[in-house]
């Protein structure tokens, strides 16, 4: 496995290797994948090198809208990308725009790591869902937010507390998750 992502800091939000190698081994070959909320890269570039480890072809894609880095975040994405090797897209746009880019039904698997916001994250279940095939992962990240409630609230009220699997995370960030 291409382990360049090592090279990226950012351990501490990206807490949930062991939730991406289930994704990764579980994803048929000829998948999609969208991650929404890259930061600086890391985790999407684990995600795509893990699944090309495996001898699968996947198209990778990830979605920011750069808001807390603007032009440097998305150079040192980009650069990261480069560095890597690894074969990803990057749409530098809302994940609400990006959502309207795909058929429903388009993915193999949807993650949401983005605003951490009530509304924005009811909105993302929603619209998200939808482009995903059925019998698919839809899956975020900060169930267990350590500065708010909102990611959790608004997932428990979408999805349903009987409805969500969280899986536990380094860091105790927590992934939740639903199959479609």
């Amino acid at each position: 496995m291409n382990e360049y992502y090592k090279e990226i800091p950012s351990e501490d939000m990206f807490d949930f290797e062991s939730f991406y190698d289930l994704i990764a081994n579980g994803v048929p070959n000829d998948s999609r994948v969208i991650e929404i909320g890259v930061s600086n890269g890391r985790s999407l570039i684990y995600l795509a090198s893990k699944i090309r480890s495996l001898g699968k072809e996947c198209r990778v894609i990830g979605v920011d809208n750069m808001a807390y880095g603007g032009a440097e975040q998305r150079n040192e994405i980009i650069n990261h990308i480069i560095k890597s090797g690894e074969k990803v897209e990057l749409m530098e746009m809302s994940s609400l725009d990006a959502s309207t880019k795909f058929p429903d039904g388009y993915f193999d698997f949807v993650f949401i790591d983005s605003s951490h916001k009530y509304e924005q994250t009811k909105a993302e279940i929603i619209l998200w869902e939808r482009k995903l095939k059925d019998g698919r992962i839809l899956a975020g990240h900060d169930y267990n937010f350590k500065e708010g409630k909102e990611v959790l609230e608004a997932v428990n009220e979408m999805i349903g507390t009987d409805n969500v699997i969280t899986f536990g995370t380094r860091n105790d960030f927590n992934v939740w998750y639903k199959v479609k």
